[in-house]
């Protein structure tokens, strides 16, 4: 996804993204009808932008409830046990101090079955602050790491207003890594959450710019201008891929 073909729903001093298209060629398109829960694309008048470059923003919007996000209907990658073994995933969004120490949003997911151990799941966002996670189940097993891009301790966070970066790699179920900024940083942690589908309409499907779980409302609140994401792992291109977008994006 780059915030660069999408159909607005309206204009007047403010525009919102109805559907995000994907540039892959596979139709996996990011939609969202709830007009309360779709993320700014024009706000006050001017294009959202990191640099000179358009984004999304969900910052100030309603997260629509339990439809909070841009949701991918034709994809279920995580709706079955074991269905997603291996992946690759890569994001430039700018730290913003929209985050609270309690908000939990999400660049990302895909959940499994909810209260279920026995199906895979994959969340990448925010919680506790600025600080980023990957949060992978693969049937009984789980990977967790964070990336920070600033020091190595678990209560790290981004600096504010800073262009980052983010991307992991995840393989059988334990090889997870991050980097930030194009270095690997990610740590990993003592213990995973378990990533669930918001509600059964939901099982399995991408969701981007979405809240936690059903149980929370607020969404990814930091500008996106790209999301990539892989069902399968390609790490030996990942530093090809960050450097192209590093140069398109002046980055790092």
């Amino acid at each position: 996804f780059t915030v660069s073909d999408f159909k607005v729903s309206r204009i007047a001093r403010n525009g919102f993204v109805e559907t995000w298209y994907d540039q892959s060629g596979n139709n996996r398109h990011a939609s969202q009808d709830t007009e309360a829960a779709q993320p700014f694309i024009v706000k006050r008048g001017g294009i959202v932008k990191i640099g000179d470059k358009p984004a999304v923003h969900q910052d100030g919007r309603s997260s629509g409830g339990n439809k909070a996000g841009l949701g991918v209907e034709s994809y279920n990658p995580t709706q079955n046990a074991g269905d997603l073994t291996e992946y690759s995933f890569f994001a430039h969004y700018k730290a913003t101090n929209h985050f609270g120490s309690s908000t939990q949003g999400q660049l990302f997911s895909s959940g499994g079955v909810m209260t279920s151990a026995n199906y895979g799941g994959l969340q990448i966002g925010n919680r506790d602050g600025r600080r980023i996670n990957a949060y992978h189940r693969n049937e009984t097993q789980s990977s967790s790491v964070f990336a920070s891009a600033t020091t190595s301790t678990d209560n790290a966070y981004d600096t504010i207003n800073q262009h980052i970066l983010v991307s992991f790699d995840f393989k059988d179920g334990v090889n997870l890594t991050g980097r930030d900024n194009g270095v690997e940083t990610a740590r990993p942690r003592a213990s995973a959450a378990i990533p669930h589908a918001r509600n059964s309409a939901n099982q399995g499907k991408i969701r981007l710019l979405s809240a936690f779980s059903f149980k929370q409302i607020e969404p990814f609140k930091a500008p996106v201008t790209e999301i990539i994401f892989y069902d399968k792992d390609i790490r030996h291109n990942a530093e090809a891929i960050e450097t192209n977008m590093n140069t398109y994006y002046q980055i790092y």
